[in-house]
C-alpha cells in the first residue's frame, strides 16, 4: 500500500495528474500541485508569471488568489 500525499498516490494509482504550468525567472517550468505554485509566486515574486497559453490550466479562483498574493508582495517589498 503506498503512503504519503493524496495527490501523489491517487495520480499514481487512475494514471492521471495535475500540471501548473509557469515562468520564473525567464524560465518555463511545472508544478503539479497549486501549493508548489503558491511556493513559487511567493518566493520569486515579480519573477513569477503564467504566459497566456498557461492561462487555462488554472481556474477562476487559483488565478485570483494569485493576483491577490502577487499584490500584496509588491506592496510589502515597496515599503508601504
Amino acid at each position: 500500500m503506498e503512503k504519503g500525499d493524496a495527490h501523489f498516490i491517487l495520480s499514481e494509482y487512475c494514471g492521471k495528474g495535475l500540471v501548473y504550468h509557469f515562468h520564473c525567472c525567464g524560465i518555463r517550468t511545472r508544478g503539479y500541485t497549486f501549493e508548489e505554485v503558491l511556493r513559487t509566486a511567493f518566493d520569486f515574486g515579480e519573477d513569477f508569471g503564467i504566459e497566456e497559453e498557461d492561462l487555462r490550466e488554472y481556474s477562476a479562483q487559483e488565478l485570483d488568489f494569485l493576483e491577490g498574493l502577487k499584490e500584496r508582495l509588491r506592496k510589502e517589498r515597496a515599503g508601504a
